[in-house]
């Protein structure tokens, strides 16, 4: 697990650069995804939400380079990956299905013909997930496939919840309200010392994120509306209209979904829609850092070396790191972080 997360930020730079052909965008997007606290803590505790997010990122990056292949073997190849990755992502957990979900929202502006789509983005995804069944049904033989999946969509879509001191409502999850804990221990003595691990990300980052994904969809719709003031016809979208589409219908597609589900719920079932809403502020910060003004670069800097700061201070929480209580103290800015 702790591999798999390693390489994480590799492939949110792949993605970036793929949707961009910017190295500087690619370079930003990996780097705020590696300030991310939930992510660092789900590779460590070895927890499946990391191989949900790994497949389906490598998914998309399989697809981008697949569509951008002019070579016929190549774009077979890598299409023939992008399904076998969606597959093996919404067979670890059915929360997967928001990066397959992504792609359709997108596919009609991509160079693939429907034939295609159907092969790549249904039939190949299909069989990988149902041969990760293989092995299961043959030490279960009495439930059968359709039987077993039965079972799991009546716990989807179940109203009953459990109780759980951290579960959370889906809206509150990109407010950053209601985090896990993992691990908390407390050690007597004449200074109290506490061992603690918190399932939650960065909050400045995600704070920041949320407010980024506002002003994508602020931007874009200003210009979506210049450009039919000016009567463009061109079938070919400006780059900030295609990145911010594509991070916005991504986010939507891996967090809305939630809102159906009546099941309890936690902070991590939004990791997925969280990478998304981060290349979003990368965004911003990357066209900061490119701009020809100062004060754009002074802010996008400034923002970079927030971030570090936040990562730095909640760190010991993500690591277990003993801390006195004040300290301890210090780190929960919100009552429900407690």
């Amino acid at each position: 697990n702790a591999w798999l997360g390693s390489l994480i930020p590799l492939l949110v730079a792949g993605v970036a650069y793929q949707l961009s052909k910017r190295r500087s965008y690619a370079l930003v997007a990996a780097l705020l995804v590696s300030l991310d606290g939930l992510l660092l803590v789900e590779s460590r505790y070895a927890l499946m939400s990391i191989h949900v997010l790994f497949w389906g990122l490598a998914g998309h990056y399989f697809c981008l380079l697949g569509l951008d292949s002019k070579q016929r073997q190549r774009r077979f190849l890598w299409l023939l990956l992008t399904g076998v990755c969606l597959g093996a992502s919404a067979a670890v957990k059915w929360y997967g299905l928001g990066f397959w979900l992504g792609l359709v929202g997108l596919w009609h502006l991509a160079d693939l013909k429907f034939s295609k789509f159907v092969a790549y983005l249904v039939a190949v995804p299909t069989i990988t997930y149902s041969l990760s069944w293989v092995i299961h049904l043959r030490q279960n033989p009495n439930i059968g496939f359709i039987g077993v999946h039965r079972k799991i969509l009546g716990f989807h879509l179940a109203v009953a919840q459990y109780e759980h001191a951290d579960k959370s409502s889906w809206w509150t999850w990109p407010l950053h309200l209601r985090p896990m804990t993992y691990l908390y221990q407390k050690t007597p003595g004449s200074t109290s010392v506490i061992y603690n691990v918190h399932g939650m990300g960065n909050p400045v980052l995600w704070w920041l994120s949320t407010a980024a994904l506002i002003g994508l969809v602020v931007i874009m719709a200003a210009r979506q509306w210049s450009r039919r003031q000016r009567s463009n016809t061109s079938t070919q979208p400006p780059q900030v209209l295609w990145v911010g589409g594509y991070v916005l219908v991504n986010y939507i597609a891996n967090w809305i979904p939630w809102s159906q589900v009546g099941r309890t719920a936690f902070l991590y079932y939004y990791l997925n829609a969280a990478v998304f809403s981060f290349m979003g502020l990368a965004w911003f910060v990357d066209m900061g850092l490119c701009s020809s003004r100062r004060w754009p670069k002074i802010l996008s800097v400034s923002v970079i070396a927030l971030l570090l700061a936040a990562f730095i201070f909640w760190l010991p929480i993500y690591l277990g790191l003993p801390l006195d209580l004040a300290e301890f103290n210090r780190r929960m800015w919100l009552k429900p972080w407690y």
